[in-house]
């Protein structure tokens, strides 16, 4: 896919921002951490404070370059990592990119179940008002339902949806259909 091998993957990764390519500073004394290299992490290095390791303090010496990123929580490797969100972004099924990836399906699903996650943050931190002063919003609404058989009754799932388009900002937003009211 473009992404041979696991060193790849992590220098992609940080040319993405994904990962942190500087030094953190040592939550305890503030200090900039070093590298230690071992080949049986994840990235093949961990960050490691000496002046806490010398001092034979009690707290935290070490800290994993992936703390505190979207790859904290993940036990499948950084390729396979950013196949799946390839995938992902394709809008390929679960089991299809776990098959092509080479991953469980497990693995495969609990990884498309986080990326939901972050876009799901992301979409939240996205709310922008619209309409004011010498501004046109549209708004228009659609009910979508299921029929079994384009007859009888109305099965459950049903859903209102909502859309705003402003005509000054060229802005447009999908309204939430589990709210009780529509506020611009």
């Amino acid at each position: 896919m473009g992404i041979p091998n696991n060193a790849a993957a992590i220098e992609a990764a940080k040319a993405w921002l994904l990962i942190p390519s500087r030094p953190p500073r040592c939550p305890n004394c503030r200090v900039r951490m070093c590298r230690e290299v071992k080949e049986s992490y994840k990235l093949g290095y961990r960050w490691r404070c000496w002046r806490c390791t010398r001092a034979r303090d009690e707290r935290q010496k070490t800290l994993s370059p992936l703390a505190k990123t979207f790859f904290a929580r993940g036990k499948v490797s950084m390729v396979a990592y950013l196949r799946l969100m390839v995938h992902f972004l394709r809008r390929d099924k679960v089991s299809q990119a776990a098959k092509d990836v080479g991953v469980a399906r497990k693995s495969a699903s609990q990884v498309y179940h986080f990326l939901r996650e972050v876009c799901e943050v992301a979409e939240a931190h996205d709310r922008v008002k619209i309409g004011g002063v010498d501004d046109v919003v549209e708004v228009d609404e659609t009910h979508l339902y299921t029929r079994k058989y384009h007859r009888g009754r109305l099965l459950r799932r049903q859903t209102w949806s909502f859309g705003c388009l402003s005509r000054k900002d060229t802005y447009s937003r999908g309204i939430d259909p589990g709210q009780n009211t529509c506020h611009p």
